[in-house]
């Protein structure tokens, strides 16, 4: 968790639903913008099964989120520290992406959250190490991403 952001207990969140064409229109818009620096390949996408799945990465570099988004053909729903959506920032990206805050004290209402959302099909993307590897090794995994997959009962990639 980031040291910069310290509060005692977190205000609830409440999660916004965007439009489904805002978001494909600005998902779009931002997809042709991110590949112009970046070339990004993807590989195997015909194999990422339909419905809800959840997606377990590495966590190796801030821009992971922002790469696997550019990669995947459909949106994904990221679970984000809560402490994030403080930051006058991030807040209206985070609501607005759809992204799911977790923090120590609600740890079980952001699983709620994802298990409901992979239910409906979606994506959602838990970096199970919880926080960015600075040596390029994996971390301990963090509990959490195993109760939401066995009670989805999804894919995990």
């Amino acid at each position: 968790m980031p040291a910069h952001f310290c509060y005692p207990i977190a205000p609830r969140v409440q999660q916004q639903k965007t439009p489904p064409f805002a978001e494909w229109l600005i998902r779009k818009f931002l997809t042709f913008i991110g590949r112009i620096p970046y070339k990004i390949t993807t590989h195997g996408m015909e194999r990422v099964p339909e419905g809800g799945v959840l997606l377990l990465p590495n966590h190796l570099t801030w821009i992971d989120a922002i790469m696997l988004q550019l990669a995947f053909p459909r949106t994904i729903r990221f679970i984000v520290w809560e402490t994030y959506f403080y930051d006058p920032i991030f807040r209206p990206f985070l609501t607005f992406i759809g992204a799911i805050p977790i923090s120590n004290v609600r740890a079980k209402d952001a699983i709620r959250v994802a298990i409901e959302r992979v239910k409906m099909g979606e994506i959602v993307c838990v970096f199970p190490e919880g926080e960015i590897s600075k040596s390029g090794n994996l971390l301990r995994l963090q509990r959490g991403y195993e109760i939401i997959a066995r009670q989805a009962k999804c894919p995990i990639i």
